[in-house]
């Protein structure tokens, strides 16, 4: 049970990671808090849907200030990550006293080709552009809207996830984005966005002992 925990942590930061690193220092950069509901399928059957929602959840709360944010999702294992700002993503989950690190500095698949849509789909109210990425692995649907934008620069080595290609490209954070890859689909759309100063206590370094995630 504790490494499906970890693996499917692992593959959740490439659906987090493109959210966060917004800029306090301009305030045309988003910081405050986001909503998602969230979809998971293992195409290799390895672990069923339901048993994902159980772990991680179809919910999930980002927190975003500056270099650094924190997700946290509605599954019974009190599942929540956390960025700040340097080259590893932290996780913790309930049952494990260790706080799992894995580096975002790695990606093993790579961007074959991309395109932008204008004016591409309508997301909850907001009218949004698409990234289209084709992957070795498969193709990535990122939309975007740039009243809600990011700092490319927090994500020049941040490859894990795409997040430096995405947001180097758009500017953004995504509104809705669907991974469609060999071995897993998912998809996460925002359901409310909640612009605001975060206090600096909400995002804070786990306590515990430090443990790489398989």
């Amino acid at each position: 049970m504790k490494k499906h925990i970890i693996t499917y942590g692992l593959i959740l930061s490439f659906l987090y990671l493109p959210l966060i690193s917004f800029s306090q220092d301009n305030p045309s950069y988003f910081e405050g808090k986001i909503n998602y509901t969230f979809e998971f399928i293992d195409k290799q059957d390895e672990l069923k849907s339901g048993m994902v929602k159980f772990i991680v959840g179809d919910q999930m709360l980002v927190t975003i200030k500056g270099n650094k944010y924190k997700n946290e999702g509605n599954g019974k294992f009190d599942y929540t990550q956390y960025y700040l700002g340097g080259d590893s993503l932290l996780t913790t989950y309930r049952g494990n006293k260790a706080v799992l690190w894995s580096l975002v500095t790695e990606n093993e698949d790579s961007v074959l080709s991309y395109e932008i849509t204008e004016e591409a789909e309508e997301v909850n109210g907001i009218m949004c552009k698409l990234l289209t990425a084709k992957t070795n692995k498969g193709e990535i649907k990122y939309y975007f809207n740039e009243e809600y934008r990011a700092n490319p620069e927090y994500f020049e080595r941040h490859h894990d996830s795409f997040s430096s290609f995405l947001i180097g490209k758009t500017g953004c954070l995504a509104l809705k984005e669907v991974f469609d890859m060999e071995d897993v689909y998912s998809m996460r759309v925002f359901t409310e966005i909640t612009p605001g100063e975060v206090a600096e206590e909400e995002i804070q370094k786990p306590q515990g002992s430090r443990k790489k995630a398989d």
